[in-house]
Order: structure tokens, then C-alpha cells, then sequence
């Protein structure tokens, strides 16, 4: 996923994508959902989702609440102790399974990454982008 907005540009795998996401969620993130891509109305869009590469809007108000849960979650993802086992899986998920003749995620769900040094490190450096502003994702 490619993000472009205040903060510059910034990237995550499709996958950490979505356990960034899901991090954030289970330290209190609501998400408000994405506002629709440039040229599109809102009421001409029928919504969409963050997983989506359209170049839809992430708000800086939701941005700045991801961050803020992402912030909550430094201490216990560093001690080990996230309370995120799963989340949903994608297609990318799916794809890849295929692809490396693994077994496709049961039940629609992929185990949570185990974070170390280098990945909090990467999500500090996400609060800070998500902390200057919206950006859109492709």
C-alpha cells in the first residue's frame, strides 16, 4: 500500500497493512471509514474500504485516532504481549498461500505478525506520518 498525503510518502506491504489496522483497532481505533478518491463525489461513491488502492482519502482526524491507538500499543507489542492473535484475511493472503502452495487461511483468518525491533521501530515512524495529516492510499 502506497500513502501519499502531509506526511510525504509512506508503504506497507499489503499485509502489514492490514495488521497495522488491526493493531490499531485493538487498542481503541474506530475507524470512520475512507473518503472517496479525487474526481469522486461522496454521494457518487459507494464507499469503499482502506484495503482499496483508489486513492481514496484517509481523514486526518482518523489518522491522528490510528496513531493514538498505534501509540497505546508500543509498550505491549515491545513486551510481547499484543492482545491481537488474528485479523481478517485478504486476498493478498489468499494469493500468497496459493502461490507458495500453502494452506489457504481457515476460517478467513491469518495469524498477527510478531513485531521485533526493526517492525515497532517502522510503526513509530507511522504515527508520526499519520500525526501530520491525511493522506491517500494507492
Amino acid at each position: 500500500m502506497d500513502l501519499k498525503g502531509a506526511g510525504g510518502y509512506f508503504h506497507w506491504t499489503n499485509a502489514g497493512w492490514g495488521d497495522v489496522l488491526a493493531l490499531g483497532e485493538a487498542f481503541g481505533w474506530v475507524p470512520m471509514g475512507p473518503g472517496p478518491p479525487r474526481g469522486v463525489l461522496k454521494a457518487d461513491w459507494p464507499g469503499g474500504s482502506y484495503f482499496g488502492n483508489d486513492g481514496q482519502r484517509f481523514y486526518a482526524r482518523d489518522a491522528r485516532a490510528l496513531a493514538d491507538a498505534l501509540e497505546q500499543s508500543i509498550a505491549p507489542i515491545s513486551e510481547g504481549r499484543s492482545p491481537v492473535r488474528t485479523r481478517a484475511a485478504g486476498p493478498t493472503d489468499y494469493l500468497e498461500a496459493k502461490l507458495s502452495n500453502r494452506k489457504v487461511p481457515r476460517q478467513g483468518r491469518v495469524a498477527m505478525r510478531k513485531y521485533g525491533p526493526e517492525e515497532i521501530a517502522y510503526i513509530r515512524e507511522f504515527i508520526k506520518y499519520c500525526r501530520a495529516g491525511s493522506f491517500r492510499i494507492y
